[in-house]
């Protein structure tokens, strides 16, 4: 057999892993191979293979899309690997946070300081630098999905960036002149590590760079922000919570504001690890609604003794609503902040044959304890009873520009460690207290302080 002509049997089957068993029977199925070998091989210009399946992956995508299935996607092999990475919380890189910018030299900035110890942090790589040049290629006009593409790869490899600085002894004065910013140049060569991203991050970072979750005015009380339900998920929320638990915190606010979800069996396990034995978690139906997997708790709960508080809000969707779900149906935590996204489906992440990316397939529905379903439908009013919703007392609802104004105050103080030595005697740091800035934190330790 000719390379071409397997190539084309391979393209065929990539066009939908999931009817691939149905497609030899199914002449609708037989008409888009057919389609496919008809435009290969008379077309008078040729297009390539890759861009074919594409094409016809992205069109059956849109067709779910219009018929109200949000969630499905094709993702090509640029886009198919950070989200790979992201689900195995670990992959070869650089270690910085970016993003797109349009203004200004380069076409990407380093949005955060590098994590300490990481290689861009040992380079010498620091916040609010342009990277101007990656392997002497520009960073003008990149996607994010092209640029983590170019600095991810093999640990070990080196990969060289040009980098656009602005002194900052020099910044205040440029800006009070009203002049043009004088960026330095600097060519920095860093050696690709194995970069771990954690599933959590803590109410705010220590002089040295490692996250504190006790909150500085209730040592007993910490702070946990689920940032990704990855694979593993479930052995570091345990891990953290032994910890906690030794250094005397009696009570934890579990944070899934923000969270986009993640993984189904990381929501099962963080679930599983804080309800008591036999208590349900979730139960997932297929395509006629039919109950396919009712997931309940495996053992008695780790840490009967804690408090729980869990913080959802209007992006707070998918695994994360799990979560939330799972634990106040079984009365095992206090809901505070607004209501949930309304996810309620799972899409499982199919690869397509030859390399030819993944199709993120919604293929289940999920019910909560309770029985409801909360899954908002594309153009469903406020009215129905989509999400997952706070409890009375803990209702806060924020407008769009506190919204606004309190995701900058926590981006600021995600990025300046504070010294707990120099903090004054009540505990405040110096910028304003996550107590007042924060009202759903606010109101979580309020009502922990009611049920002591």
């Amino acid at each position: 057999m000719s390379r071409r002509n397997l190539l084309l049997i391979l393209a065929s089957l990539a066009i939908g892993l999931v009817m691939a068993s149905r497609v030899e029977h199914n002449p609708k199925g037989r008409s888009v191979a057919r389609g496919f070998q008809l435009i290969d091989e008379l077309a008078l210009d040729q297009p390539p293979d890759d861009e074919l399946v594409a094409a016809a992956m992205r069109g059956m995508v849109g067709v779910l899309r219009r018929r109200g299935d949000a969630h499905s996607d094709y993702l090509d092999p640029i886009r198919a690997e950070p989200l790979r990475d992201e689900m195995r919380q670990q992959f070869g890189g650089v270690g910085v946070m970016i993003k797109i910018v349009e203004t200004g030299p380069g076409g990407l900035l380093v949005a955060e300081p590098p994590e300490p110890g990481g290689p861009a942090h040992v380079a010498g790589v620091q916040d609010g630098d342009r990277i101007v040049e990656i392997q002497g290629r520009s960073t003008q006009g990149i996607t994010l999905a092209e640029a983590l593409d170019q600095l991810r790869g093999k640990p070990g490899d080196p990969v060289e960036l040009l980098i656009a600085r602005l002194p900052k002894s020099d910044s205040a004065a440029q800006a009070a002149a009203n002049l043009p910013a004088a960026y330095q140049e600097l060519l920095i060569t860093i050696t690709r590590q194995v970069i771990r991203l954690p599933a959590f991050k803590g109410d705010r970072r220590r002089a040295e760079g490692a996250w504190e979750f006790r909150l500085a005015q209730r040592p007993e009380i910490a702070h946990v922000r689920f940032a990704i339900f990855g694979n593993r998920t479930v052995e570091e929320l345990r891990d953290l919570l032994d910890r906690l638990t030794q250094a005397g915190v009696k009570q934890v606010v579990l944070d899934l504001r923000d969270n986009a979800g993640g993984a189904l069996d990381a929501a099962i396990g963080v679930a599983d690890m804080l309800l008591p034995a036999e208590a349900p978690i979730v139960s997932t139906r297929g395509r006629d609604g039919e109950v396919l997997d009712t997931y309940k708790s495996s053992s008695s709960e780790n840490f009967p003794e804690l408090d729980l508080v869990v913080l959802i809000d209007r992006d707070t969707a998918s695994a994360a609503e799990i979560v939330a779900a799972a634990l106040a149906d079984n009365g095992r935590a206090i809901l505070v902040g607004e209501r949930s996204f309304g996810k309620a489906t799972v899409q499982q992440l199919l690869p397509l044959s030859s390399g030819q990316g993944l199709l993120k397939l919604t293929t289940l529905s999920y019910w909560r304890p309770s029985g409801a379903n909360i899954h908002r439908h594309v153009d469903a009013p406020e009215s129905d009873p989509w999400g997952v919703w706070p409890d009375p007392a803990g209702r806060v609802e924020l407008t769009d520009e506190q919204l606004a104004s309190f995701r900058e105050w926590r981006r600021r103080r995600d990025l300046l460690p504070i010294d707990d030595d120099a903090l004054p005697e009540d505990g405040t740091p110096p910028e304003a207290s996550p107590l007042t800035a924060d009202a759903a934190l606010a109101r979580a330790v309020e009502l922990l302080q009611k049920a002591e």
